[in-house]
């Protein structure tokens, strides 16, 4: 028995030293796989870093070359920081040097803006454009959605305006589905285009909303959109142009009986009271001059009390920065507010009239409302046209255009004696017009007119432009310097 228990005891013993051994060797295997793990979480760790550092400095390097050949004037590097430390959604890649793909997307982006300015001939411009072989036409209802995309998208005014940007019209877009699908709703408005090896073969398209140019932002949010894209802005002489655009409201309000005689003015009885309170101080005699005016005069008068002349993007500077778009945002806040209390003041008096664009003023401050896209645009993707001169030999600015899209060499005599403006049917704005489907049922389209039909309204007497040429002159000699021309317009009357 004693021998029997002597075994057994060895064999228990011998059992525990195998069990002991069996479990430093379980311990030792999981302790060198945790080791194992934590090596490769630290190679991976590092390996992460690597690629970080190289997206980063890639990054950095795209825009670093957005500083070249930038305006004197603009920030060194553009303001991305909208979007916080990381490339815009836009970020893509360049195809060639007419189509860029947006993050995410096969289809080509926008190439060209036609941003402003209002009444300067950006509806024409988009026209004649479209005649070009290579310029394609928004997206039609028909159409198939570009990479089989289901974002919703907003219908284009007149085939032409899609207003996507626009300062608070763009904020409530980004709310709801948030800045991706926001942004590939934009895209989709447009066909679907593929970037070819064959330049001359390569189909483009784009927009004009000249209302961009006027609302606050809009130039860091076209560019977070449609970063490669070419900006286009027509400026006309301020005193023309809002009173080009005085008649254009007018003839949508007017209904259509018969021809429209053009050597006469309308039936407007209004007539300004004589005063010494206001840039117009006596009446003209005819009531459509004496309630445009009436409307100058309440809107000059708001401008002069927000100090518009104080905002100089050519002057006063912090930090060598072209001033800031915040500070231009609360200029036209303060422009509304003092312009409303204006009115009221002085409407009933007969000394001022708010039947008027009430922005015809302020959105005629053309050096105040570019000065942004310059921070943000290198200069070879900005293009200034005046647009009298537009008018006066279309042909050769539309080569100049054509040029600078960078697309091919085209004949455009045979297009440029046509017109092309905003148009409603049934009213005096759709008189002699060649319709779009779009006006024909009611809406507002873009329509074709001929060359004699083209000046619908009579001309600005020499006293009232005079006068408006003279108050807009230092405003003039702030664009003049801001694009690095010679002052625009009649030099020697303004």
């Amino acid at each position: 028995q004693i021998k029997k228990k002597k075994k057994t005891k060895k064999k228990t013993k011998n059992k525990k030293t195998k069990n002991k051994k069996v479990h430093i060797t379980y311990v030792s295997w999981v302790g060198m796989m945790i080791k194992n793990i934590l090596v490769l979480l630290v190679f991976l760790l590092v390996i992460g870093v690597v690629i970080s550092s190289k997206t980063n400095e890639e990054f950095n390097n795209k825009k670093n070359n957005f500083q070249v050949d930038r305006h004197p004037n603009a920030i060194a590097n553009p303001n991305l920081s909208f979007w916080g430390n990381k490339p815009f959604p836009a970020y893509g890649k360049v195809m060639n040097e007419l189509c860029y793909y947006p993050l995410n997307r096969t289809t080509c982006a926008p190439h060209f803006v036609i941003s402003g300015s209002m009444k300067c001939g950006t509806t024409s411009l988009f026209g004649y454009l479209s005649y070009h072989p290579q310029v394609l036409p928004l997206r039609s209802g028909n159409d198939p959605l570009p990479d089989k995309s289901t974002a919703k998208t907003k219908k284009a005014l007149a085939d032409k305006e899609v207003r996507f940007f626009n300062g608070q019209s763009y904020k409530s877009q980004l709310g709801k589905p948030g800045i991706e699908d926001a942004l590939e709703g934009y895209y989709n408005l447009y066909k679907h285009i593929d970037a070819v090896e064959d330049i001359t073969k390569q189909m483009v398209t784009g927009e004009a909303t000249p209302m961009y140019l006027c609302a606050p932002n809009v130039a860091s949010y076209t560019y977070s959109g449609v970063p490669n894209s070419k900006q286009i802005f027509l400026f006309r002489n301020p005193a023309e142009r809002m009173w080009s655009e005085y008649w254009f409201n007018k003839s949508l309000k007017t209904k259509l009986q018969g021809e429209l005689d053009t050597s006469q003015v309308s039936k407007t009885t209004t007539h300004l009271v004589d005063n010494s309170e206001y840039l117009f101080g006596k009446s003209s005699g005819n009531g459509d001059i004496d309630e445009f005016r009436m409307c100058m005069n309440a809107q000059t008068k708001a401008a002069e009390n927000c100090n518009y002349i104080d905002w100089n993007p050519n002057a006063k500077f912090y930090g060598g920065q072209i001033r800031s778009s915040l500070e231009l945002d609360q200029l036209h806040k303060c422009y509304q507010e003092k312009l409303s209390q204006i009115t009221k003041d002085c409407s009933k008096a007969g000394k001022c009239s708010s039947k008027c664009n009430s922005m015809g003023v302020r959105n005629s401050l053309y050096a105040q409302q570019l000065a942004p896209y310059y921070q943000y645009f290198p200069l070879d993707q900005i293009l200034v046209v005046n647009s009298n001169e537009f008018y006066a030999d279309t042909a050769h600015w539309m080569d100049v255009i054509t040029d600078y899209l960078s697309l091919q060499p085209f004949d455009w005599s045979e297009v440029t004696h046509k017109a092309f403006n905003i148009m409603k049917a049934g009213t005096t704005s759709a008189n002699h017009g060649l319709y779009t489907p779009q006006v024909k049922t009611g809406g507002l389209g873009m329509g074709q007119l001929d060359e004699k039909y083209t000046h619908q309204y009579p001309p600005l007497d020499e006293e009232t432009k005079n006068i408006l040429d003279n108050w807009f002159k230092p405003y003039n000699q702030q664009l003049a310097d801001l694009i690095g021309s010679p002052l625009w317009w009649d030099s020697d009357k303004n």
